[in-house]
């Protein structure tokens, strides 16, 4: 049996995982969760396999792009939707990408493998928060 933290359920160890609950009403930013889901559980499957090394800079190098394009997609949708907190949203944007890209130039310089526990502890932590508190705002 999985953990639950508030909408994200841990299916007994194999990483978090998206459901409907988790849905901002939006079908386009539904699938983007979604797909940041799925590189949180690559991150989880890490040193079973013995190619740490590949999946954690893969894994990261598709997150820094793909962040980019959510945030930019989720922030036009905003925008065009009047959202109040845009500014606030964005700013909180940006701290995500520079602790992603900040992750990201630890590994290139050592490659430690425990540095995958922190970005999975991150992701987790930013994932329940960015859609449960912030983007369930513009719900």
């Amino acid at each position: 049996m999985g953990l639950y933290y508030g909408g994200v359920t841990d299916a007994g160890g194999a990483g978090m995982s998206w459901h409907e609950g988790l849905s901002v009403g939006d079908e386009t930013l539904d699938g983007h969760h979604k797909h940041l889901f799925l590189l949180l559980e690559q991150l989880a499957v890490v040193g079973r396999n013995g190619d740490e090394h590949t999946v954690i800079e893969r894994v990261l190098a598709e997150l820094q792009g793909y962040i980019g394009y959510h945030f930019l997609h989720e922030e036009t949708w905003m925008r065009e939707k009047g959202f109040h907190f845009l500014e606030d949203h964005q700013s909180s944007h940006q701290v995500i990408r520079s602790r992603v890209e900040e992750i990201a130039e630890r590994y290139a310089a050592d490659h430690d493998p425990a540095i995958a526990e922190e970005l999975a502890v991150f992701l987790t932590g930013w994932l329940i928060h960015h859609i449960e508190i912030e983007d369930f705002a513009y719900k």
